[in-house]
Formats: structure tokens, C-alpha cells, sequence
């Protein structure tokens, strides 16, 4: 009969058991948009924003009618124009009115044109008493 030294060492000397390797999943190219046009009608307002945001149409917003969404996407319609300018121009308006004041109220850099869409909603239902 061997010691306990001796099982010891042989279990020490044999090799552990080759893990099995995972297969890696597929890389999605960039730019991937598991999206199903034909089905696009069955999507919300706010899903149909998102989709035309990441096909490259910035302006798009919830303001829009979704079969125009829609032909956005596809392709089928030129760019939005801003649905927002009024309420932009409004907005910078008096921001340039009163810098100095708002300085220390917004966390902006008050550049009201280059603002994102939620962002100009936001600040003009927030401000809205003294905007207009």
C-alpha cells in the first residue's frame, strides 16, 4: 500500500483536464442594425425617432408623423427641416439677452442651435414664464 506522500505527488504530477473552449460568438459588423424594415409600421413613435437617428437623421423627431418617420428611414423623403427653430430662436433669444444671468443658472455653453432636440424641449418647458 503507498503513503499518503506518495498519492499525493502522483495526483500533483498529472496534468488538470483541457478545459473546453467556448466558441466566440460572431462579431456584429459596425454600423449592424438587426432592424426588419418591412416592419417598421409596428414600431412606436420613439423607436421609429431612434432608428432614424442611427441611420443618419439627426432632426428627426417625435413632432413628426410616423409614415413620414418611416419614408425617412427608407429613404424615401428628403431631411427634416428642424421642428424646433421657432422654439430654438426663442430660447437663444433670451439667453443672449441675459448671458450673465443665465451663465450661472444653465449647465450648458447656451449655444441654443447646437443643442440636442431634448434638450431645447427641456429647457423651454422649464423656462418657459420667462421666455415668452
Amino acid at each position: 500500500m503507498r503513503s499518503i506522500d506518495d498519492r499525493l505527488k502522483d495526483l500533483l504530477a498529472r496534468k488538470a483536464p483541457a478545459k473546453m473552449k467556448r466558441p466566440k460568438k460572431p462579431k456584429k459588423p459596425k454600423g449592424y442594425l438587426p432592424l426588419d424594415l418591412l416592419r417598421l409600421g409596428e414600431l412606436c413613435e420613439t423607436e421609429l425617432v431612434e432608428v432614424a437617428h442611427v441611420v443618419g437623421y439627426p432632426t428627426a423627431s417625435r413632432q413628426m408623423l410616423p409614415e413620414d418617420l418611416i419614408a425617412l428611414i427608407l429613404g424615401e423623403a428628403d431631411d427634416p427641416m428642424d421642428c424646433l427653430s421657432t422654439i430654438r430662436e426663442t430660447v437663444h433669444t433670451y439667453v443672449r439677452e441675459n448671458a450673465s444671468i443665465m451663465a450661472s443658472m444653465m449647465p450648458c455653453d447656451l449655444h441654443c442651435p447646437t443643442c440636442p432636440h431634448h434638450q431645447v424641449v427641456e429647457c423651454f418647458n422649464v423656462n418657459r414664464d420667462l421666455v415668452e
